[in-house]
């Protein structure tokens, strides 16, 4: 599959997990979507002083790296066209993640147990859209 396109569906899967999580943020007040553009753990990046924009742009730009680098590795293992394969990668991914609430005061306790499920749902559905985009792409250009 392209670059281009994987990159695209990495667009696209980004913005729909980042409205996933604003949303439950704004329904429930848990801090779920801050968690998603978070920054203060990285070095140097977290000095910077961004708007909203600037950060869930950063989050853009990581799903569209990461989408490309899931297909790879994936693709190494024959799992490419498997949608389980996504979601089990999107969860691992959001467990991974969810580790760095412990580094910021913004974002949910590392025990609050519904943001984290809800932060775990939220990144298995975002492997899921990656994922079904990924092979329904894949069926319609038979790449």
């Amino acid at each position: 599959m392209k670059l281009s396109k994987l990159a695209v569906i990495g667009l696209v899967a980004g913005v729909m997990l980042g409205g996933i999580l604003k949303l439950i943020q704004i329904t429930t007040s848990k801090q779920v979507y801050t968690l998603l553009l978070n920054i203060d753990y990285i070095p140097i990046i977290k000095e910077w002083t961004l708007n909203e924009l600037e950060e869930f742009s950063l989050h853009l730009i990581v799903s569209i790296i990461l989408v490309p680098i899931l297909y790879v590795v994936l693709n190494k293992f024959g799992r490419q066209n498997q949608l389980i394969a996504y979601v089990i990668s999107g969860s691992m991914i959001g467990l991974l993640l969810y580790t760095t609430t412990v580094m910021s005061s913004r974002t949910p306790d590392i025990t609050d147990g519904m943001a984290f499920f809800y932060w775990m749902i939220s990144h298995m559905m975002f492997g899921a859209i990656a994922g079904a985009f990924v092979i329904l792409g894949k069926k319609n250009s038979k790449e």
